[in-house]
């Protein structure tokens, strides 16, 4: 725990009233690459830049600014000790935690060109390393020693939220209406008017527990194409409904503001602190914390929100196998989730004004529809078969399909998540190939059948959908392009993924980041060159925050 005179020093501030924004940001970290590091804490600099000019204007030139905020920055670093003794019998930081301290150097060169030293201090929890930033405000990071607390990113969340909100501000109520918690990834990229955003939202709204932005998932490939596809739908069409419907149950955890005093109120971080003694917690506790964080806020009466104009980047897997297993994580716990707010539909009716019994019918019917998917696919893709292959009989075309279902179901029981991975993916290929064919059929069967038919107004209909919704969001234009790539991945990622989630519901490893392998380095410059879209500076990111990854053959194939 802090001792008192860090707490007097964090809460002193010449400008600091009892309704003066406070945010902490919170990063999780754990074996982000030197780039991805990097970026985040050029943000955090930028942060510090736009606070000090605040502070100044008001101190220097007598100017009142409503928008004035304080805020330190901490990051929470998971099992950050090597696991050997060195020849002094104490534990060394791994080569993460160097990494860590080199990035802010490179951070601190290119934005504000200042860095100043480091203050190390031993915790009960491992350790912690202070810098103090250009603008006097504070960057702390808390070196988690696994054998001497929990690791993992909920009880991160658990630690910094008990640091912050319990110990802190148990007895000034409107002092923690006025705090709030920015969940932070290793990795995200944002600008200080992304984050001001956010902090106006829940200024208007006291009621507001947490608030997200728009993330924007960044890298090359064909599997970052297909993200970014998905996630542009995703924020164009259900969480913007979501928000105007009700509320958004998923504030995601890479880049969400909390209010404090929500956080602090009854079953939520207190039951957030749970530990998982069924198998059921596992799922919904554990490989799903953001949004069951997020759950606990709805069944209190909190409103979460989207906020569409605060833009975030975020590094997404670019590989097929990271991409299965993250998914892997998020798609159980997604259902848990959403189930465990439907059976408790009568308490959060009463207390959350937002949700509706229309909304709640809502999300049953998207339940319903989820459950109902990979079923759909399969007799979709006998339809193909049928299609491309008509001296097959619909019999035999059944068979041919269950054959790599069962295949893959039975690798679920006896193979390891490797081969697994390796057998979705070339199934995957076939199946691409077969929804070609079920494209050109239906487009013929759309020029045959006239415009009056029922294939050629359904085909209409849904492309003029994603067409218009691009219309709608011009910056973001070019992500309806890829939908071509994720049309072809229909049967994959909708069955396959979905039998590979049901069948690996033992494995609780993050299935993200679990090898210790080094990642990109930043070249002799200490500057990130301009390699991705240049659609990015229109939400006000420069050439020095963008992505660092390469194109490549090789790459494009894997």
């Amino acid at each position: 725990m802090p001792d008192e005179n860090d707490e007097q020093n964090n809460s002193w501030s010449k400008l600091r009233e009892d309704d003066t924004p406070l945010i902490y940001m919170c990063a999780t970290m754990w074996h982000e690459s030197e780039v991805e590091m990097v970026q985040i804490l050029k943000s955090i600099f930028r942060q510090d830049y736009d606070q000090c000019a605040r502070k100044h204007v008001q101190l220097g030139l007598g100017i009142e600014d409503p928008d004035y905020y304080e805020f330190e920055a901490h990051i929470f670093f998971d099992d950050a000790f090597e696991s050997q003794k060195d020849i002094n019998g104490t534990y060394k930081v791994n080569s993460y935690v160097k990494q860590l301290i080199s990035s802010v150097e490179t951070a601190a060169r290119s934005v504000a060109g200042i860095s100043k030293a480091i203050v190390r201090t031993n915790t009960p929890y491992g350790g912690r390393l202070e810098w103090r930033l250009p603008g006097e405000n504070k960057l702390i990071a808390h070196l988690k020693d696994k054998t001497k607390i929990r690791h993992r990113k909920r009880w991160s969340q658990v630690m910094y939220m008990y640091y912050f909100l319990a110990h802190k501000l148990a007895k000034k109520r409107k002092v923690a209406e006025n705090t709030f918690l920015l969940a932070l990834d290793g990795d995200v990229d944002f600008q200080p008017k992304a984050v001001q955003l956010l902090v106006d939202r829940m200024r208007k709204n006291p009621n507001l527990g947490a608030a997200c932005g728009r993330i924007h998932p960044i890298g090359t490939g064909p599997m970052v194409w297909y993200q970014q596809f998905e996630y542009a739908v995703s924020h164009w069409l259900q969480k913007a409904a979501e928000n105007i419907m009700g509320c958004v149950l998923c504030s995601p955890g890479c880049f969400s503001l909390f209010r404090g005093s929500a956080l602090m109120d009854d079953n939520v971080m207190a039951k957030y602190t749970t530990l998982p003694t069924e198998p059921r917690h596992y799922v919904q506790y554990d490989q799903g914390e953001d949004r069951w964080l997020c759950t606990l806020l709805l069944q209190q009466g909190y409103k979460v929100e989207y906020v569409a104009a605060s833009d975030a980047l975020t590094y997404a897997p670019e590989g097929f196998y990271e991409f299965y297993n993250q998914r892997r994580r998020w798609s159980p716990s997604t259902m848990a989730n959403i189930i465990d707010l439907l059976m408790d539909w009568r308490n959060v009716t009463q207390k959350n004004e937002d949700i509706t019994k229309i909304y709640i019918l809502y999300q049953m019917f998207l339940m319903i529809c989820s459950i109902l998917t990979p079923g759909t696919i399969f007799l979709m893709i006998l339809g193909a078969i049928s299609m491309a292959f008509p001296t097959i009989p619909p019999f035999a075309g059944m068979l041919v399909n269950l054959i790599p279902v069962s295949g893959m179901i039975i690798l679920c029981f006896v193979a390891k998540p490797n081969i697994q991975l390796a057998y979705a993916a070339v199934v995957s290929i076939f199946y691409s190939l077969l929804m070609m064919v079920v494209l050109v059929g239906i487009l013929l069967e759309a020029v045959t059948a006239g415009l009056c038919s029922v294939t050629t107004l359904f085909l209409l209909f849904v492309v003029g959908v994603f067409f218009i919704s691009a219309v709608l969001h011009p910056q973001e234009f070019y992500c309806v392009l890829h939908g071509f790539l994720y049309f072809l991945s229909i049967p994959s990622m909708s069955m396959l993924l979905m039998i590979y989630s049901l069948g690996n519901l033992h494995v609780i490893s993050w299935g993200t980041r679990d090898t210790k392998k080094t990642a990109p380095q930043l070249e002799t410059n200490d500057r990130m060159p301009s390699r991705s879209p240049s659609f990015l500076k229109s939400f006000g990111f420069n050439g020095d925050e963008e992505s660092e990854y390469l194109f490549t053959c090789g790459k494009f194939i894997r």
